[in-house]
C-alpha cells in the first residue's frame, strides 16, 4: 500500500498513517513542568515521552510508516545508522518482515560507532 504516492502530506494522509501504525506503536504520555524546575523563568513546559517507545525515541513511528506505506522489495531494507533510526529500523523490520518472509531483511550499517547502549536494540532478535 502506498497512500503517499502524490508525496502530499495532509491532516488526512497523517490520519490515515497514524491508524495504520497505531497497532505497533506505544502512546507515550504527554507531562507539564514548570520551567522554574529547570531554573528557568516560570512557565508550563510539555513534555512527550518518546523515550518510552518501542526502541527508545520517536523514530519507531517513522519506521513503521515507512515499512507499512510502501512495497517492500524482495532485497529487505537498509538503514545506515547504529542509533535511533537504526534501532526503530531493526525493531519495525522484525515485525513487520516477519509476516512476509521467514527472515527479517534488514541490513544496519553504522557509519561511526553507534553508541554502547544501541547496540543490543540494533542487534537481531533484540529491541525494546
Amino acid at each position: 500500500m502506498d497512500i503517499q504516492a502524490d508525496n502530499t502530506i495532509d491532516r488526512g494522509s497523517i490520519a490515515q498513517t497514524e491508524r495504520l501504525i497505531r497497532p505497533h506503536v506505544r502512546r507515550t504520555p504527554v507531562i507539564e513542568v514548570d520551567a522554574a524546575d529547570f531554573g528557568l523563568a516560570a512557565a508550563s513546559l510539555s513534555f512527550k515521552l518518546e523515550l518510552l517507545q518501542h526502541a527508545g525515541s520517536f523514530k519507531t513511528r517513522g519506521a513503521f510508516a515507512n515499512l507499512l506505506t510502501r512495497e517492500i522489495p524482495q532485497a529487505g531494507v537498509v538503514a545506515a545508522s547504529g542509533g535511533n533510526h537504526g534501532a526503530a529500523v531493526a525493531y519495525a523490520s522484525r515485525l513487520v518482515l516477519s509476516g512476509v518472509r521467514t527472515r527479517s531483511h534488514a541490513k544496519l550499517t553504522a557509519l561511526v560507532l553507534p553508541p554502547l547502549r544501541r547496540i543490543p536494540t540494533c542487534s537481531p532478535g533484540r529491541g525494546l
